[in-house]
C-alpha cells in the first residue's frame, strides 16, 4: 500500500472518530533509527492507521547511511520532528 492510501484510509477513519476532547493527553511516540530503510516505511504506516488523534511522531536517526532518510523526507509532512 501507498503512502498516500494509508493517509487517505486513517483520514477517513478519524473523521468518523469521536471529536477529540481538549483533555486528551498527547502520545509522542519517539523512534531512534540507525539503517532503517527497510522497516522505517512500515513502522510509521502502522502508527498512521492509528484512530487516536493526539500524536506526534518523533525520530532520532544516528547517521544512517541506507535510505532512512529519503523515508523521513518523504513523510516530513507527518513527523513532528527529526533529526
Amino acid at each position: 500500500m501507498r503512502v498516500e492510501d494509508v493517509h487517505l484510509h486513517n483520514m477517513l477513519i478519524k473523521q468518523s472518530a469521536p471529536p477529540l476532547q481538549n483533555n486528551s493527553p498527547k502520545v509522542s511516540i519517539i523512534i531512534v533509527t540507525y539503517n532503517a530503510a527497510n522497516t522505517l516505511q512500515e513502522c510509521l504506516d502502522s502508527i498512521y492507521s492509528q484512530c487516536y488523534l493526539n500524536t506526534e511522531i518523533i525520530i532520532m536517526d544516528g547517521q544512517s547511511t541506507d535510505g532512512t532518510l529519503d523515508i523521513l523526507q518523504q513523510n516530513s509532512k507527518y513527523i513532528h520532528y527529526w533529526e
